[in-house]
């Protein structure tokens, strides 16, 4: 009696087939299929013969069964030799617990699983999947034969969900999945502060979060320093406010204690200024692991009235003429954008019976970049008095007279 004829269908069923004896010697035969020893399977048959077939199900995955005939008549009996086949592989059976290594990186993730049974067959890979909660930017997952693998590029204080699959050539089984927030990293661009003039004296400064706040900021630093006319540093740079609080990047507080907290202020009001000056700003983002400056900007204070000017230099050009000039103040003097200069002949008369009166005559209103003016038609080897006021946008200030004589004639 041949062998049967076995074909692997899945991992639980095996179909089996066979001829009849080379020589039957009868007329009515009884087949008997055994596997593993137990008899599984019976039929009869009768000439002229067939071939029979027989699906063998519920088996158990990538497991062996050994297979025989036993074929019989009235005549006696024979026996095959024995074949054996194996069912292919299953999907893993039982349970795939995931964990994470600690510490967690706030760029990588080691997570790591048991091995599951391999009673349904060669565990060929396992694929780790990975995405972040709110799917701003996905992450590479792992696929191979290890059962601890490293997520790498991840960005900080993120939540993700991992999810583990243990694969056979005949399915996957899945992990339950696992939440992991990775840690916190210094903020990242970090724009700098809007500077808005309130007065001669104050400056309102406001400015965002960072853009990549890696963490929850819990406080801010403004610094100040400033600037002469010409740009350059007057002071070192001090800090001029500080605010501290809880804002985190996630909308919803995880706990009451987040609630109880507010967001530091991103903004101020600094007082106390110079007029028409010219102050450098920067704010300090801090969180739990870190700290990052913006860049520096410049804001500048409003106008008030200039405090003081220099007496003009006065020449003599001939016995009927002098030069008047003058030199234009710094910034922190005129305190604004000098809009004109007011040129003044000064006369004292003295009446009777009476204190002395001072008469000013405007003679000529000069534009803020003359700095010099002639005055004509006067006499010969006489003094002459003059002042200079200096106008901005709110006011004007009058120097105190200089004098010169017109030459002989």
């Amino acid at each position: 009696q041949p062998p049967p004829r076995g074909k692997v269908q899945n991992s639980s069923a095996i179909s089996l087939s066979w001829s009849p004896p080379d020589s039957p010697n009868a007329h009515w035969l009884t087949y008997s299929l055994f596997r593993d020893g137990f008899e599984i399977y019976t039929i009869e048959d009768q000439y002229p013969y067939d071939i029979q077939y027989f699906l063998d199900t519920a088996l158990s995955p990538y497991t062996s069964y050994s297979y025989y005939l036993e074929t019989s008549s009235l005549r006696g009996s024979t026996r095959s030799a024995a074949v054996t086949y194996r069912t292919k592989p299953g999907a893993p059976e039982g349970s795939l617990n995931l964990s994470y290594i600690s510490p967690i990186s706030s760029d990588s993730v080691t997570l790591t699983w048991a091995v599951p049974s391999n009673r349904s067959g060669p565990i060929e890979k396992y694929i780790l999947s990975c995405a972040p909660l709110d799917g701003i930017q996905p992450c590479v997952p792992y696929e191979g034969p290890e059962t601890t693998a490293t997520i790498w590029n991840l960005v900080p204080f993120t939540k993700y969900r991992f999810a583990v699959q243990a694969c056979t050539s005949g399915g996957c089984l899945h992990s339950t999945p696992l939440t992991v927030t990775t840690a916190q990293a210094p903020p990242r661009r970090l724009g700098p502060p809007e500077v808005r003039k309130i007065s001669s004296t104050e400056l309102h400064v406001e400015w965002a979060p960072p853009m990549e706040p890696n963490g929850i900021i819990i406080r801010y630093e403004l610094y100040m320093k400033r600037l002469r006319s010409n740009g350059e540093t007057r002071s070192t740079e001090s800090r001029v406010f500080q605010s501290s609080g809880w804002l985190s990047p996630y909308p919803l507080a995880e706990s009451a204690n987040e609630n109880a907290l507010e967001p530091p202020q991103p903004t101020t009001i600094i007082t106390g200024l110079e007029p028409y000056t010219k102050y450098k700003f920067r704010v300090l983002a801090v969180n739990m692991a870190g700290s990052v400056s913006s860049a520096w900007t410049t804001g500048r204070t409003g106008e008030s009235a200039p405090v003081f000017m220099t007496p003009p230099s006065v020449s003599p050009l001939s016995p009927y003429s002098l030069n008047v000039s003058w030199e234009m103040p710094a910034d922190n003097v005129t305190r604004g954008k000098v809009v004109g200069y007011n040129v003044s002949m000064v006369s004292e008369q003295s009446p009777q019976q009476s204190s002395p009166v001072v008469f000013s005559q405007v003679l000529y209103t000069a534009k803020s970049q003359e700095l010099s003016y002639i005055v004509k038609g006067l006499q010969p080897y006489r003094i002459y008095n003059f002042t200079i006021s200096l106008c901005n946008t709110v006011g004007c200030i009058t120097s105190a007279s200089g004098a010169g004589r017109t030459l002989a004639a």
